[in-house]
C-alpha cells in the first residue's frame, strides 16, 4: 500500500477555518462600509446582529444543500469562495456608492444579503467547472436551491441595520400613561383652545403669523426644538398669540393637539382665517424624514398601528387650499431638501436641514435641539431675525461641525426663496419687535 504524501492529505481543520474567517471577514467589511455610509455611529444594534447570524446560518444551510448536489466533499471551499466572493462585491458596490455620492441606503440592509446570494451562485458554478465532474446543468441546479433558500430566509427573517446612525438611536422606554378615551377627548380640546386664543391681524401692519408642528412622537428632541423656535420667533416677532404648535409625544401625549393630516388641516384654516393680506405664515416641521414624506408617530393610546406619513405634495395641497399669503417653510429632517421641488413658489421661501438624498443629524431622545436647529435656530436666528442671513451664518457652522465629527456625507442645508417673497418678509423686518 502506497503511503499517501502529505500534499495529498486531506485538511478539513485548515479548510475549516478559513471557511470560518471569510465569514467573519464578510461581515466585517459590512460593518465598516455601514459605518462608511452613515458618516458617524451611535451604537451597535442588537436585532442587526440577530439578523446577520440568522442570516448566514440559512446561508450555511443552503450551501449544504448545493454542496451536496454539486461539490460533494467541499462544503467548506464552497463557504469560504461564496464569502471571499461576497466581500469583493460588496467592496465594490461601496466604493461606488461613496465615490459617486449616491444614496445608497441598501448598503445597510439587503445588499450583504444579495451579494451573498449572487457570491453563492457564483461559488457553486465555479467550483463545479473547476471539479470537472458536474455537469453544467446540475451545478446551475444546486445553484437554484442554494438560492431559493437564501431567498426564502429574506422573507422568514426581518433585514436589520448592522449600526445606528444619531438620527436612528431609539426612544427611551419611558411611555406616559394614558387611558384612551381620556387622550381622544383630549384632542379637539387642546387644538380648540390653541385656535380660540389666536389673535387677529392688525390692518396695515405686517406680521408673522407661525404654525409649528413636532409629527415623531418617539423622541423628545422634536417638541424641544419647536418650543424653542415659537421662543426665538416670539421675542424677534412677538408670535405668541398668533402661533399654533401640534406636538407628538411619548412623554407628553396631553400637553399639545396631535400633529396630524386632520389637525394641520384645522390649524392652517385657523391662521388663515386670522391673517391678513400683508402678513406672512412661518411653517415650522421637525421630524424623521425620507425622500417627500416625514414621519408621523403617536402615543399608544391613539390606537394608530398604521405606518404613517406627511407627503410633499400633500403639505403643498393644503397649504394651495388654505394659504394665499406669503409662506417661510423650514422643514428639519432627513432628506427634507425632496421637498422644495413641491412648496417652492413665487412668494416662498424654502428652508430644509439637508439635501433631497442626504440625512440631518442630532433626533436623539432628550436633547434640546437637532444639530441643524442647534447652529441655525438657536445659535444663528437667535441673533440674526432675517433667516436668510441667518442662514447664511448657520451654513459654515454645520459645515464645520460635521468636517468636525468626520460625516462622510454632510447635511446640506438647503435654501429657495421665490422673487415674491423677500419684499413681504422685509415689510415685517421694518417693523422690529413688537
Amino acid at each position: 500500500m502506497t503511503d499517501k504524501t502529505p500534499e495529498s492529505t486531506p485538511r478539513p481543520r485548515s479548510s475549516a477555518s478559513g471557511a470560518l474567517l471569510a465569514i467573519v471577514g464578510f461581515w466585517a467589511v459590512a460593518i465598516g462600509v455601514t459605518g462608511r455610509v452613515l458618516g458617524t455611529v451611535e451604537a451597535v444594534n442588537p436585532e442587526g446582529v440577530q439578523w446577520a447570524l440568522a442570516f448566514t446560518a440559512a446561508v450555511l444551510l443552503g450551501l449544504a444543500l448545493g454542496a451536496m448536489i454539486s461539490v460533494q466533499g467541499r462544503f467548506a471551499a464552497l463557504v469560504r469562495t461564496t464569502f471571499l466572493a461576497a466581500t469583493v462585491c460588496l467592496a465594490l458596490l461601496a466604493s461606488y456608492a461613496l465615490w459617486g455620492e449616491q444614496s445608497f441606503a441598501l448598503v445597510l440592509t439587503s445588499v450583504p444579503a444579495l451579494v451573498v446570494v449572487l457570491g453563492g451562485l457564483f461559488a457553486i458554478v465555479f467550483l463545479s467547472a473547476r471539479k470537472g465532474a458536474t455537469p453544467l446543468p446540475r451545478a446551475l441546479l444546486a445553484a437554484v436551491i442554494a438560492v431559493s433558500v437564501f431567498g426564502a430566509s429574506q422573507l422568514i427573517l426581518r433585514p436589520a441595520p448592522l449600526l445606528i446612525a444619531p438620527e436612528e438611536t431609539p426612544a427611551l422606554a419611558f411611555v406616559a400613561p394614558v387611558e384612551p378615551r381620556e387622550y381622544a377627548l383630549a384632542q379637539d380640546i387642546l387644538l380648540e383652545n390653541q385656535i380660540a386664543g389666536l389673535a387677529d391681524g392688525r390692518n396695515g401692519k405686517p406680521e408673522l403669523f407661525a404654525l409649528l408642528a413636532a409629527t415623531f412622537a418617539g423622541q423628545s428632541v422634536f417638541v424641544s426644538e419647536a418650543e424653542g423656535v415659537r421662543t426665538i420667533l416670539d421675542g424677534h416677532y412677538g408670535i405668541g398669540p398668533r402661533s399654533l404648535l401640534l406636538g407628538n409625544s411619548l412623554r407628553a401625549p396631553l400637553r399639545y393637539p396631535e400633529a396630524d393630516w386632520p389637525n394641520l388641516d384645522r390649524a392652517l384654516a385657523a391662521l388663515s382665517e386670522r391673517m391678513g393680506a400683508e402678513d406672512v405664515l412661518f411653517l415650522f416641521l421637525t421630524s424623521h424624514g425620507n425622500t417627500d414624506v416625514l414621519s408621523l408617530t403617536f402615543h399608544p393610546a391613539a390606537g394608530r398601528t398604521d405606518t404613517l406619513q406627511l407627503d410633499a405634495v400633500g403639505l403643498a395641497d393644503l397649504l394651495d387650499q388654505h394659504v394665499t399669503n406669503p409662506v417661510l417653510a423650514v422643514i428639519s429632517a432627513c432628506k427634507s431638501g425632496s421637498f422644495i421641488d413641491d412648496l417652492a413658489a413665487d412668494d416662498r421661501l424654502i428652508i430644509t436641514a439637508s439635501a433631497a438624498d442626504r440625512v440631518s443629524f442630532g433626533c436623539k431622545d432628550g436633547a434640546e435641539w437637532t444639530y441643524f436647529g442647534k447652529e441655525f435656530f438657536d445659535a444663528a436666528l437667535r441673533q440674526e431675525p432675517d433667516p436668510r442671513k441667518a442662514f447664511a451664518v448657520a451654513l459654515p457652522l454645520i459645515e464645520a461641525a460635521e468636517a468636525k465629527l468626520d460625516w462622510a456625507r454632510p447635511s446640506q442645508p438647503q435654501i429657495q426663496e421665490g422673487p415674491a417673497f423677500g419684499p413681504a418678509l422685509d415689510r415685517i423686518l421694518a417693523e422690529g419687535q413688537p
